[in-house]
Protein backbone atom coordinates (compact mmCIF):
# COMPACT_ATOMS: atom_id res chain seq x y z
CA UNK A 1 0.00 0.00 0.00
CA UNK A 2 1.79 3.10 -0.59
CA UNK A 3 0.19 5.47 1.44
CA UNK A 4 1.32 2.86 4.61
CA UNK A 5 4.44 4.57 4.77
CA UNK A 6 2.77 7.84 5.60
CA UNK A 7 0.00 6.63 8.12
CA UNK A 8 2.87 5.06 9.97
CA UNK A 9 4.84 8.38 10.15
CA UNK A 10 1.51 10.12 11.01
CA UNK A 11 0.89 7.65 13.81
CA UNK A 12 3.87 7.95 15.42
CA UNK A 13 3.97 11.47 15.18
CA UNK A 14 0.77 11.55 17.43
CA UNK A 15 2.33 8.89 19.41
CA UNK A 16 5.42 9.70 19.40
CA UNK A 17 5.94 10.51 23.60
CA UNK A 18 5.06 6.93 23.96
CA UNK A 19 6.72 5.85 21.57
CA UNK A 20 9.85 3.68 22.54
CA UNK A 21 13.32 4.26 21.42
CA UNK A 22 13.25 0.90 19.66
CA UNK A 23 10.66 1.60 18.07
CA UNK A 24 11.71 4.67 16.05
CA UNK A 25 14.99 3.01 15.71
CA UNK A 26 12.89 0.50 13.56
CA UNK A 27 10.91 3.40 11.87
CA UNK A 28 13.80 4.72 10.44
CA UNK A 29 15.91 2.14 9.34
CA UNK A 30 12.68 1.25 7.44
CA UNK A 31 11.44 4.40 6.33
CA UNK A 32 15.36 5.67 5.56
CA UNK A 33 14.50 6.29 1.68
CA UNK A 34 11.53 8.96 3.19
CA UNK A 35 11.95 12.27 2.93
CA UNK A 36 10.39 12.00 6.48
CA UNK A 37 12.83 10.08 7.88
CA UNK A 38 15.09 13.04 8.89
CA UNK A 39 12.91 14.61 10.43
CA UNK A 40 12.21 11.48 12.71
CA UNK A 41 15.99 11.28 13.49
CA UNK A 42 16.60 14.91 14.28
CA UNK A 43 13.71 15.11 16.52
CA UNK A 44 14.46 11.66 17.91
CA UNK A 45 18.20 13.24 18.75
CA UNK A 46 16.70 15.68 20.51
CA UNK A 47 15.36 13.23 23.23
CA UNK A 48 18.04 11.06 23.32
CA UNK A 49 20.43 14.36 24.00
CA UNK A 50 17.64 15.81 26.79
CA UNK A 51 18.08 11.88 28.49
CA UNK A 52 21.78 11.85 28.25
CA UNK A 53 21.23 8.25 26.24
CA UNK A 54 24.73 9.00 24.67
CA UNK A 55 25.09 5.48 23.43
CA UNK A 56 21.97 5.51 21.07
CA UNK A 57 22.90 9.27 20.63
CA UNK A 58 26.33 8.39 19.06
CA UNK A 59 24.92 5.93 17.07
CA UNK A 60 22.16 7.21 15.00
CA UNK A 61 24.06 10.59 14.86
CA UNK A 62 24.56 11.79 11.21
CA UNK A 63 25.38 15.15 9.49
CA UNK A 64 21.85 14.55 7.49
CA UNK A 65 20.35 15.01 10.71
CA UNK A 66 22.21 17.73 11.96
CA UNK A 67 21.48 21.33 13.48
CA UNK A 68 23.41 23.28 15.56
CA UNK A 69 22.35 21.80 19.06
CA UNK A 70 22.89 18.51 17.80
CA UNK A 71 26.27 19.35 16.10
CA UNK A 72 27.85 20.63 19.23
CA UNK A 73 26.52 18.11 21.32
CA UNK A 74 27.75 15.38 18.74
CA UNK A 75 31.13 17.29 17.85
CA UNK A 76 31.97 17.79 21.42
CA UNK A 77 31.66 13.77 22.75
CA UNK A 78 34.25 13.57 19.28
CA UNK A 79 36.73 15.22 20.29
CA UNK A 80 36.57 14.64 23.94
CA UNK A 81 37.10 11.10 23.15
CA UNK A 82 40.09 11.94 21.72
CA UNK A 83 39.24 11.72 17.96
CA UNK A 84 40.49 14.95 17.36
CA UNK A 85 40.49 15.95 13.30
CA UNK A 86 41.33 18.98 12.14
CA UNK A 87 38.26 19.38 10.22
CA UNK A 88 36.07 18.87 13.25
CA UNK A 89 37.72 21.46 15.00
CA UNK A 90 38.16 23.62 12.40
CA UNK A 91 34.10 23.15 12.13
CA UNK A 92 34.18 23.66 15.83
CA UNK A 93 35.04 27.19 15.20
CA UNK A 94 32.94 27.89 12.67
CA UNK A 95 30.10 27.59 14.81
CA UNK A 96 31.93 29.69 17.41
CA UNK A 97 31.97 32.36 15.45
CA UNK A 98 28.79 33.74 15.39
CA UNK A 99 27.14 36.97 17.17
CA UNK A 100 23.84 35.33 17.78
CA UNK A 101 23.49 33.20 21.05
CA UNK A 102 23.91 29.50 20.23
CA UNK A 103 22.46 26.41 21.99
CA UNK A 104 23.65 25.55 25.28
CA UNK A 105 24.74 22.23 24.16
CA UNK A 106 27.68 24.55 22.78
CA UNK A 107 28.93 25.41 26.13
CA UNK A 108 30.57 22.27 26.82
CA UNK A 109 32.53 22.30 23.20
CA UNK A 110 33.60 25.74 23.24
CA UNK A 111 35.25 25.16 27.02
CA UNK A 112 36.76 22.25 25.85
CA UNK A 113 38.52 24.22 22.76
CA UNK A 114 39.57 26.52 25.12
CA UNK A 115 40.65 23.58 27.34
CA UNK A 116 42.89 22.39 23.89
CA UNK A 117 44.41 25.84 23.44
CA UNK A 118 42.40 25.83 19.70
CA UNK A 119 40.12 28.83 21.23
CA UNK A 120 42.30 31.85 22.08
CA UNK A 121 41.94 35.49 22.50
CA UNK A 122 42.04 36.75 19.41
CA UNK A 123 39.01 33.84 18.61
CA UNK A 124 37.23 35.63 21.42
CA UNK A 125 37.19 39.09 20.96
CA UNK A 126 35.95 38.43 17.08
CA UNK A 127 33.10 36.78 18.55
CA UNK A 128 32.56 39.76 20.98
CA UNK A 129 32.66 41.84 17.73
CA UNK A 130 30.32 39.94 15.96
CA UNK A 131 28.17 40.03 19.07
CA UNK A 132 28.25 43.82 19.78
CA UNK A 133 27.79 44.80 16.03
CA UNK A 134 24.55 43.21 15.40
CA UNK A 135 23.11 43.87 18.76
CA UNK A 136 23.42 40.78 20.69
CA UNK A 137 24.93 42.73 24.29
CA UNK A 138 24.50 39.99 26.07
CA UNK A 139 26.22 37.73 23.77
CA UNK A 140 29.26 39.79 24.27
CA UNK A 141 28.94 40.09 27.86
CA UNK A 142 29.06 36.42 27.77
CA UNK A 143 32.03 35.52 26.01
CA UNK A 144 34.69 37.98 27.78
CA UNK A 145 33.55 36.85 30.98
CA UNK A 146 34.11 33.44 29.94
CA UNK A 147 36.73 33.07 27.38
CA UNK A 148 38.75 36.65 27.78
CA UNK A 149 41.47 36.65 30.07
CA UNK A 150 40.65 38.47 33.34
CA UNK A 151 42.88 41.19 32.37
CA UNK A 152 41.31 42.07 29.52
CA UNK A 153 37.39 42.17 30.45
CA UNK A 154 35.69 45.21 30.76
CA UNK A 155 36.53 46.40 27.16
CA UNK A 156 32.99 45.39 26.68
CA UNK A 157 31.38 47.78 28.45
CA UNK A 158 33.71 50.50 27.20
CA UNK A 159 32.22 49.55 23.23
CA UNK A 160 28.81 49.30 24.74
CA UNK A 161 28.72 52.81 25.97
CA UNK A 162 30.85 54.23 22.93
CA UNK A 163 28.00 52.64 20.41
CA UNK A 164 25.18 53.97 22.12
CA UNK A 165 26.78 57.35 23.07
CA UNK A 166 29.92 57.83 21.21
CA UNK A 167 31.19 61.39 22.28
CA UNK A 168 30.24 60.51 25.69
CA UNK A 169 31.99 57.02 25.84
CA UNK A 170 35.13 58.06 23.31
CA UNK A 171 35.65 61.35 25.22
CA UNK A 172 35.34 60.25 28.80
CA UNK A 173 38.55 60.29 30.96
CA UNK A 174 37.35 56.71 31.99
CA UNK A 175 38.00 55.37 28.38
CA UNK A 176 41.45 53.58 27.69
CA UNK A 177 42.45 55.27 24.65
CA UNK A 178 45.33 53.81 23.00
CA UNK A 179 44.25 50.05 25.17
CA UNK A 180 44.48 46.60 23.16
CA UNK A 181 40.95 47.44 21.68
CA UNK A 182 40.41 50.72 21.66
CA UNK A 183 40.35 50.92 18.23
CA UNK A 184 37.94 48.62 17.13
CA UNK A 185 36.01 50.41 19.47
CA UNK A 186 36.86 53.71 18.12
CA UNK A 187 35.99 53.22 14.13
CA UNK A 188 32.68 51.04 15.57
CA UNK A 189 31.47 53.75 17.46
CA UNK A 190 32.18 56.97 14.65
CA UNK A 191 30.75 54.70 12.21
CA UNK A 192 27.60 54.50 14.66
CA UNK A 193 27.57 58.39 15.07
CA UNK A 194 27.84 58.86 11.26
CA UNK A 195 24.51 57.05 10.60
CA UNK A 196 22.85 60.35 12.12
CA UNK A 197 25.39 62.79 11.74
CA UNK A 198 28.63 62.45 9.75
CA UNK A 199 30.41 65.72 10.64
CA UNK A 200 29.91 65.07 14.41
CA UNK A 201 31.68 61.65 13.69
CA UNK A 202 34.82 63.50 12.55
CA UNK A 203 34.16 65.92 14.87
CA UNK A 204 35.16 63.42 17.83
CA UNK A 205 37.53 62.24 15.43
CA UNK A 206 39.53 64.80 16.14
CA UNK A 207 39.44 65.40 19.09
CA UNK A 208 40.35 62.15 20.04
CA UNK A 209 43.73 62.71 18.14
CA UNK A 210 44.26 65.72 19.66
CA UNK A 211 44.60 63.73 23.11
CA UNK A 212 46.47 60.70 21.15
CA UNK A 213 48.58 61.64 17.50
CA UNK A 214 49.16 57.73 17.25
CA UNK A 215 45.60 57.25 16.18
CA UNK A 216 46.55 58.80 12.83
CA UNK A 217 47.57 56.03 11.55
CA UNK A 218 43.35 54.75 11.63
CA UNK A 219 42.52 57.83 10.41
CA UNK A 220 41.68 56.01 6.57
CA UNK A 221 39.67 53.19 8.34
CA UNK A 222 37.69 56.06 10.39
CA UNK A 223 36.82 58.46 6.90
CA UNK A 224 36.23 54.88 5.78
CA UNK A 225 33.83 54.06 7.84
CA UNK A 226 32.23 57.50 8.39
CA UNK A 227 32.20 58.15 4.47
CA UNK A 228 30.33 55.21 4.27
CA UNK A 229 27.36 55.76 6.43
CA UNK A 230 27.43 58.89 5.02
CA UNK A 231 26.96 57.65 1.36
CA UNK A 232 24.32 55.32 1.96
CA UNK A 233 22.08 58.34 3.79
CA UNK A 234 22.67 60.31 1.00
CA UNK A 235 24.65 63.24 2.64
CA UNK A 236 25.31 65.39 -0.44
CA UNK A 237 29.11 65.99 0.73
CA UNK A 238 29.50 62.30 1.44
CA UNK A 239 32.64 62.38 -1.07
CA UNK A 240 34.81 64.31 1.23
CA UNK A 241 35.73 61.61 3.34
CA UNK A 242 36.49 58.68 0.47
CA UNK A 243 39.24 61.30 -0.55
CA UNK A 244 41.40 60.04 2.59
CA UNK A 245 39.21 56.54 3.07
CA UNK A 246 40.87 53.34 3.31
CA UNK A 247 39.37 51.58 -0.21
CA UNK A 248 40.15 47.82 1.42
CA UNK A 249 36.68 46.90 1.62
CA UNK A 250 34.11 46.49 -1.20
CA UNK A 251 31.36 48.37 0.54
CA UNK A 252 33.74 51.16 0.58
CA UNK A 253 34.45 51.22 -2.74
CA UNK A 254 31.24 50.55 -4.31
CA UNK A 255 29.45 53.50 -2.21
CA UNK A 256 32.15 55.80 -3.03
CA UNK A 257 31.94 55.50 -6.77
CA UNK A 258 27.36 55.82 -6.14
CA UNK A 259 28.31 58.82 -4.10
CA UNK A 260 30.54 60.79 -6.39
CA UNK A 261 28.11 59.34 -9.55
CA UNK A 262 24.69 60.80 -7.56
CA UNK A 263 26.81 64.08 -6.92
CA UNK A 264 27.96 64.46 -10.49
CA UNK A 265 31.42 64.41 -9.33
CA UNK A 266 32.71 63.23 -12.65
CA UNK A 267 37.01 63.45 -11.62
CA UNK A 268 36.28 61.58 -8.38
CA UNK A 269 34.69 58.56 -10.50
CA UNK A 270 37.58 58.51 -12.10
CA UNK A 271 39.63 58.57 -9.22
CA UNK A 272 37.85 55.86 -6.96
CA UNK A 273 37.36 53.82 -10.66
CA UNK A 274 41.15 53.00 -10.35
CA UNK A 275 40.96 52.20 -6.45
CA UNK A 276 38.98 49.43 -7.27
CA UNK A 277 40.29 45.75 -7.40
CA UNK A 278 41.59 44.68 -10.91
CA UNK A 279 38.84 42.16 -10.91
CA UNK A 280 35.76 45.11 -10.21
CA UNK A 281 37.13 47.21 -13.29
CA UNK A 282 36.49 44.92 -15.56
CA UNK A 283 32.96 44.86 -14.33
CA UNK A 284 30.73 46.48 -17.04
CA UNK A 285 28.67 48.02 -14.42
CA UNK A 286 31.45 50.38 -13.50
CA UNK A 287 33.45 50.17 -17.12
CA UNK A 288 30.21 52.16 -18.28
CA UNK A 289 30.62 54.33 -15.31
CA UNK A 290 34.12 55.28 -16.49
CA UNK A 291 32.93 55.60 -19.74
CA UNK A 292 30.14 57.93 -18.56
CA UNK A 293 32.74 60.06 -16.47
CA UNK A 294 35.17 60.44 -19.08
CA UNK A 295 32.97 62.13 -21.62
CA UNK A 296 30.93 64.29 -18.39
CA UNK A 297 34.96 65.55 -18.23
CA UNK A 298 35.38 66.11 -22.23
CA UNK A 299 37.30 62.36 -22.78
CA UNK A 300 34.63 61.38 -25.43
CA UNK A 301 36.80 59.53 -27.59
CA UNK A 302 38.00 57.34 -24.95
CA UNK A 303 34.18 56.74 -23.78
CA UNK A 304 33.28 55.77 -26.53
CA UNK A 305 35.89 53.20 -26.93
CA UNK A 306 34.84 51.87 -23.93
CA UNK A 307 30.92 51.58 -24.91
CA UNK A 308 31.77 50.16 -27.77
CA UNK A 309 33.73 47.60 -26.01
CA UNK A 310 30.96 46.67 -23.52
CA UNK A 311 28.28 47.03 -25.57
CA UNK A 312 28.00 43.56 -26.64
CA UNK A 313 28.50 42.10 -23.29
CA UNK A 314 25.50 40.39 -21.56
CA UNK A 315 25.93 42.46 -18.57
CA UNK A 316 25.50 45.22 -19.92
Amino acid sequence: MLLRPFLSYEELQTHWHAASDQTIAAFIEKHQDYYFSNDVRRRWLHRLMKQNNWQLFDKYYSDMAADVELECAALYRRLRSGAVKKAMAERALEIWHSGADLPDSCDPLFRLLKQKGQLGEGEAWERIRLAVTSGHDAVARYVEQNFMPAKHRGWVNHWLKARHHPRAGLLSAGFPLGGKYSDDIIIDALEQQARTDPQQAESIWRQLLQKKHALARHTPDVYAAIGFRAAINQYPDATQWFQQASFAQERVRHWAMRAAMRAGLWKDVLEFYERLTAEERQSPQWRYWQARALAETGKQKEAEQIYRAIAGERDY
